[in-house]
């Protein structure tokens, strides 16, 4: 091949001398344009050059056609008449390459195109050519492959000054090909023949389901939706919200309701051969109803109770390392307060969790049973599945309680020693009152799991380090962990219900974890799946001098709807006294990028009504946070032992109740996030005490 393209190049200079008509004494401009061709192989998609006579100005024109492989060589040549308003479409593997002059089809190349005054109606590329505005040109490019797939784009050709050595040039060598290429170097023509619409058959049916809806804030529902055309194209489906900030959508039709009020969701069906858009005839109406109040609280030793404007708080005496038996009922709002009452139980009770919908409460005890209360009433004794101890070092078999408000089912988390844990957890059917079959944990349950009623999910961070969801939309739950870090130790888990926000405390440290769920990918996997998030591990330093020992960020609650929450230690041990806490900001909005807070204070409690140090409670954690059915504020709600202390067998003598924005609010050590010491959170109404006994 090379001796033929040596014999070529000199073959061209002798024909170069071919006469032609004096077509231009000058440069002239826009009558030429130039362009490029590339990957132009058999595994390749095909690229197309388009020419345009814009109109009547010129009238009939021609496009004498030029094509160059990478070596310079003109490959093949021709002239085709462009009609006014006309479009010509080539095949550049058809076209232009397919009858190269030396039989070889050039991978990469140029297209010349010089716009021409036909003779006649003759488009003759090699002679007489006589330059006239003013052609438009397009060619794809069928770039380098991306693993399998060729990426095509496409480019407008270069408007290029026209001289006269370079037409002379590109028709001397036309001339030579035409003369001695025997029929091969001519390329074709191409079609002017316009392109049919595509058949758009009529929607013949479509539906969507389910509809209507009503969901709860934070709760998500997947939509399907199906469609029959005429012609049996496959329909397209897109979704939309009509308000994203109550309800948003996602490209699956996977409804996240964000909050109260109502949204309309559309599906708009595209047929695949490309019809216009059809919005379905019958949107769904998403109606979205307020969360039910303390539902999606982590598993604390507190539970609230909200009926209408009163909240009361159910605090038991013991914890998992005290025997103390007991619960008491301490109203909290409103004011003027109702004394304590004691409720007395046959086992040493550890946790409490409260529906507010139905007004009762459960609490768990160290041994295995679950006590059903109404009011200060013990209604029942039920017997949890428990079958071993859950937690070295602990003393509970049966060890905390989360409800589902809007299904008014708990969720108990127990020792059983068949799992590969030692941990599970059963359901509680608070309606029969009835116990689903033990679940066993792959992992170690967290000392404070939460529960997402929307996302059917329990979030539970361990000690070991791993972050484990758990799926209970599946009978039985399905269990999916994530290997955050072997060397943390996380303690509880948090959750914005609202925006899927999800946290975790990490002991003995300052250090808080924060992921966005509503991101969440999962895998399948033996004994358990895995699942990942953007997410982080942010250290609150102003929280470090309080951290250290059983001290450090431990217990977490978060007031649903306010994107506030509060973190807290436990086993106050000297001289970490276990009296700073955390106030948390979170972003009103997910989805996207990895969550980060918007804000926080660290704030050392006050002293007491009896003048001690504000001693916090042990495991299970005693921080529950709520909002408040009078004021509407975020308020967390921490018990204090006072002069007494969890670690060495006592009980709480106050809940201290702490306004979570004023504590933001509060002012702040110059440059820090602490609250300034000389600040009084009791004056100013950030901190008030109940009384428990």
């Amino acid at each position: 091949m090379a001796r033929t393209r040596k014999t070529l190049a000199v073959v061209l200079a002798i024909a170069g001398t071919i006469p032609f008509a004096a077509g231009i004494a000058s440069a002239q401009t826009d009558v030429y344009r130039v362009n490029y061709f590339s990957n132009n192989l058999s595994s390749a998609p095909d690229a197309t050059l388009r020419i345009d006579n814009p109109g009547v100005t010129y009238g009939n024109l021609c496009a004498m056609v030029y094509v160059f492989d990478s070596d310079q060589q003109l490959a093949e040549c021709c002239g085709c008449v462009e009609t006014p308003d006309g479009l010509r479409t080539f095949s550049v593997k058809n076209d232009l390459t397919s009858n190269p002059l030396t039989g070889q089809v050039p991978i990469n190349g140029v297209i010349k195109i010089v716009a021409a005054k036909p003779k006649g109606s003759v488009c003759d590329p090699a002679a007489n050519v006589t330059p006239a505005p003013n052609l438009r040109a397009w060619v794809t490019h069928i770039d380098n492959p991306v693993g399998n797939t060729f990426p095509i784009t496409e480019t407008e050709s270069s408007n290029s000054v026209l001289g006269a050595s370079e037409l002379a040039a590109l028709q001397a060598q036309c001339a030579f090909v035409k003369t001695l290429g025997s029929g091969n170097g001519i390329c074709a023509c191409g079609s002017e023949t316009s392109v049919p619409p595509p058949t758009c058959g009529a929607l013949v049916s479509s539906s969507v389901s389910p509809d209507p809806l009503t969901l709860t804030a934070g709760q998500i529902q997947q939509l399907s939706a199906t469609a029959t055309f005429s012609d049996a194209s496959t329909p397209i489906i897109t979704w939309s919200s009509s308000d994203t900030t109550i309800a948003t959508v996602s490209s699956s039709g996977l409804v996240t309701a964000v909050k109260t009020g109502t949204a309309t969701i559309y599906a708009t069906i595209t047929s695949s051969s490309s019809c216009a858009s059809t919005k379905v005839s019958d949107p769904i109406t998403v109606s979205l109803t307020p969360l039910p109040s303390a539902s999606c609280a982590t598993a604390s030793s507190l539970g609230t109770l909200i009926q209408g404007k009163s909240v009361t708080a159910y605090v038991p005496n013991g914890s998992w390392i005290s025997a103390n038996k007991g619960v008491q009922v301490v109203q909290i709002e409103p004011a003027p307060l109702a004394s304590p009452s004691s409720i007395a139980t046959p086992g040493a009770v550890n946790s409490c969790a409260a529906n507010s919908s139905t007004g009762e409460a459960v609490c768990t005890a160290n041994d295995t049973d679950v006590y059903l209360i109404s009011g200060s009433t013990l209604k029942s004794t039920l017997v949890s599945g428990a079958t071993g101890l859950a937690y070295p070092g602990g003393l509970c078999r049966t060890c905390s309680v989360a409800i589902n408000a809007a299904t008014n089912t708990a969720m108990i988390t127990i020792g059983d020693s068949s799992a590969p844990s030692k941990n599970g957890f059963q359901f509680l059917n608070l309606a029969t009152n009835t116990f689903s079959t033990p679940v066993p944990a792959v992992h170690q349950l967290s000392e404070g799991v939460a529960w997402d009623p929307g996302r059917n999910l329990i979030l539970s961070p361990n000690e070991d380090g791993t972050y484990d969801l758990f799926n209970t939309s599946k009978t039985p739950p399905v269990e999916y962990a994530d290997l955050v870090g072997a060397t943390l130790n996380f303690d509880s888990a948090g959750e914005d219900c609202q925006t899927g926000i999800g946290l975790a405390t990490e002991e003995f440290s300052s250090y808080l974890f924060i992921t966005d769920l509503t991101q969440a990918k999962y895998k399948a996997g033996s004994p358990a799946g895995t699942w990942t998030a953007p997410s982080s591990l942010v250290n609150i330093t102003d929280f470090a001098p309080y951290a250290g020992g059983e001290s450090g960020a431990t217990g977490i609650a978060v007031a649903q709807g306010t994107h506030l929450g509060i973190v807290t230690g436990e086993y106050p041990v000297p001289p970490k006294t276990g009296n700073a806490i955390i106030v948390i900001q979170l972003p009103s909005t997910s989805g996207s990028g990895a969550p980060a807070f918007v804000d926080w204070a660290v704030v050392v409690l006050p002293n007491d009504p009896l003048g001690s140090t504000f001693s916090m409670g042990c495991d299970p954690h005693s921080v529950s946070a709520y909002v408040s059915p009078g004021t509407g504020k975020a308020m967390g709600v921490v018990a204090d032992y006072s002069f007494t202390s969890c670690n060495s067998g006592g009980s709480p003598q106050y809940l201290g109740l702490i306004d979570l924005q004023g504590v933001l609010n509060a002012p702040r050590t110059a440059g820090t996030h602490t609250v300034s010491p000389s600040y009084s959170l009791i004056s100013s109404g950030v901190v008030t005490f109940v009384s428990v006994q």
